[in-house]
């Protein structure tokens, strides 16, 4: 376009949006972008203002003192780095692997990150909108309009039979996690469907709103089973792409002698917006050398949740002198992040920053994912783990997890 100087460019575009926020209060921009604190800031205030002295952590009251309850508990979920540096940014494609046309794998992966304009997140960015579900009239979050509205519920129950399909929508704590879940365990054809399903609820929910029409649940089956054999029909069973395969133990196996396996596991206390942390320390006979567990303020995401878990278990395992330790962990997004040699730019990047650098301190560490039945004593440590306190057992198994360590061991 003939720029000759970029970041004169850059500077200029940047000047023009700052104008417009100063002289149109009424625009979307301005709506969307700003957040307005209840406590005067100095205007020379950087982010560290609203950090504990040293820089580690959030200071939570002045961050609730500070802000409204919605946003402050958005602040608080951004993790800190220990060594400083690390930057928010998107997260990379889940769905590039999904042989579904393209407008499906974006509708799924903007699902997956809640970005689709649901009336819910148009009235947290202050733009009308009605109010409740189309079907419905319950609050209309993502996780509702695509797994727990009766309309989709409804779609959801004949395409499980059509294609064999488990939802798990018990285990659901978060639809990204939740999505990503599915994609690791379900077959190409099942990841297809699924796509698929999302795309056409999203439809049929839009038409809905919009007075367009309103289809029986049935029919929609019916779009669906027709567009996922069409997509086969042109693919072929040996042409989908299929996600990479879970490297899953089936149960608990000793470490080699001299190495010491160290399972851990995060909860999640939406109400009290806290997670737990459960660790447990083993040698290759089952002995239980160490056992602990934890309870962190303002995190509630999974995915951040189990990376701060394992941080946590690191950080424990230099302070008790074990050098030699293999890390299993249940979440597997988590382990793709920490084995990939690249610089992660998720939200959760600054804390597999710091976990790298952590095991640079030890003689060898290595992280693999195994599945939750073999991670079961670390949850239910996790689960356990109380507020303010932080319990360590030394060469002592807890009475609420001796029954499954014995069992391990046999």
């Amino acid at each position: 376009m003939g720029f000759r100087d970029f970041v004169i460019f850059n500077q200029a575009m940047l000047s023009k949006q700052g104008w417009r926020l100063l002289t149109d209060p009424n625009s979307l921009c301005t709506r969307v972008g700003l957040v307005s604190p209840l406590m005067h800031i100095p205007e020379d205030a950087t982010v560290q203002f609203l950090m504990e002295e040293g820089g580690k952590e959030w200071n939570h009251d002045l961050v609730k003192y500070a802000f409204d309850e919605e946003t402050a508990n958005e602040i608080l979920q951004v993790p800190i780095s220990r060594h400083g540096g690390g930057m928010i940014s998107l997260l990379g494609h889940m769905t590039r692997e999904i042989c579904a046309p393209g407008k499906m794998k974006i509708n799924l992966w903007r699902a997956a990150h809640d970005c689709l304009p649901t009336g819910f997140q148009l009235r947290r960015r202050h733009i009308e909108a009605r109010d409740g579900c189309a079907f419905c009239n319950r609050d209309d979050r993502i996780e509702h309009v695509f797994l727990m509205c009766p309309f989709s519920d409804s779609v959801w129950k004949e395409i499980k039979q059509v294609y064999n399909i488990k939802l798990g929508r018990g285990d659901l704590a978060n639809v990204r996690q939740w999505i990503f879940d599915f994609l690791c365990r379900g077959s190409a054809i099942q990841n297809t469907v699924l796509a698929v399903t999302f795309w056409h609820i999203w439809e049929a929910r839009n038409n809905a709103r919009n007075n367009v029409e309103t289809l029986h649940p049935r029919r929609v089956v019916q779009k669906i089973v027709a567009y996922v054999e069409m997509i086969m029909q042109h693919c072929g069973p040996g042409n989908v792409s299929r996600p990479a395969e879970r490297i899953s133990l089936p149960s608990w196996v000793p470490p080699p002698a001299g190495v010491f396996l160290i399972n851990i596991d995060a909860a999640v206390f939406q109400a009290e917006r806290q997670m737990g942390v459960g660790v447990v320390i083993r040698d290759q006979h089952g002995n239980c050398l160490l056992a602990a567990n934890t309870r962190f303020m303002g995190i509630t995401d999974p995915e951040t949740a189990e990376a701060c878990a394992i941080r946590h278990a690191l950080w424990l395992a230099k302070e008790e002198g074990f050098h030699n330790v293999i890390v299993a962990c249940d979440c597997l997004s988590v382990i793709q992040k920490l084995n990939s040699p690249g610089r992660d730019r998720s939200k959760i990047g600054c804390l597999v920053e710091d976990i790298k650098k952590l095991g640079v301190e030890f003689i060898s560490v290595s992280i693999i994912h195994v599945s939750r039945c073999s991670n079961v004593a670390a949850h239910t440590l996790a689960r356990c783990s109380e507020p303010s306190v932080c319990n360590v057992y030394h060469n002592e198994t807890p009475d609420c997890i001796r029954e499954m360590l014995l069992s391990d061991a046999q």
